[in-house]
């Protein structure tokens, strides 16, 4: 704690303040696009960092990232595509909006949520990483097990309108995942003599497969019939009331966060 007011004094410099600006923006950029994550972003940025201060170049790269986490939902909520694996919870019921002609009224929303988590988020990270990480070390084959059964068990909450299909969703998910070497015995599994499968199944890669192909099949047989923003009707106050809305429901904000 003894170096925040440093680290302060360092963010709201001018040229970290530009150099952080630069980096949500293309991070921004780089989500929106379906494939390319934030991960990605800063992978493909750290060589450019060679040349700068070490504050400049870790402000940077996490101005891309959270950038990135944001742009992830503007194509969740624009063409029903998430451009991060975050973004998934987003296409539920930011498309539907976008296809009622309030793609603004989304878009604000998201990017609202999306700032107040990643501050709320940054402060938590600050006051509770070490007991985080005291308690992370804890964790076992039993923890990790019961771990991915509530993440299984999620699905019957998704998946209140048809629960079978939600379970042959979860099933399909699960028999992805065995794709690959097992990490305990490692036999090759389900992949057909393909190398290119011994890796596994990557997120972004299956994201891209049940996500982007089937919207681009559905506007291929819509044929130009009135899909996503057509409906849209650009209206002055809309993004500041919905970010306005957004904000005076605390208990879900700070829930989804």
């Amino acid at each position: 704690m003894e170096w925040l007011g440093y680290a302060l004094t360092n963010i709201f410099a001018p040229v970290n303040l530009l150099v952080m600006l630069a980096g949500v923006a293309g991070g921004i950029l780089v989500g929106a696009l379906p494939g390319l994550t934030g991960t990605m972003a800063i992978a493909l940025l750290v060589p450019f960092t060679y040349g700068f201060s070490p504050e400049e170049a870790l402000i940077m790269l996490g101005g891309v990232y959270v950038g990135a986490m944001y742009g992830g939902s503007i194509s969740a909520i624009l063409i029903n595509t998430p451009g991060a694996p975050a973004s998934i919870a987003t296409t539920l019921d930011g498309y539907p909006m976008a296809q009622k002609g309030q793609p603004e009224e989304a878009l604000a929303a998201a990017a609202t949520s999306s700032g107040v988590g990643g501050i709320l988020g940054t402060v938590v990270l600050l006051l509770f990483s070490p007991v985080l990480a005291a308690v992370s070390l804890q964790f076992g084959p039993p923890e990790y097990f019961w771990l991915g059964i509530l993440g299984l068990t999620i699905i019957s909450g998704l998946s209140a309108k048809s629960l079978p299909k939600g379970l042959m969703g979860g099933l399909f998910g699960v028999l992805i995942s065995t794709v690959g070497l097992s990490p305990s015995t490692g036999v090759s599994r389900l992949t057909f003599d393909v190398s290119d499968l011994l890796g596994g199944v990557e997120v972004i890669v299956a994201l891209i497969g049940l996500f982007c192909i089937p919207q681009i099949m559905t506007m291929a047989e819509s044929r130009g019939g009135t899909l996503g923003l057509a409906a849209f009707r650009p209206q002055k106050g809309r993004s500041l009331a919905a970010m306005k809305l957004v904000l005076k429901r605390w208990g879900n904000l700070l829930r989804s966060r």
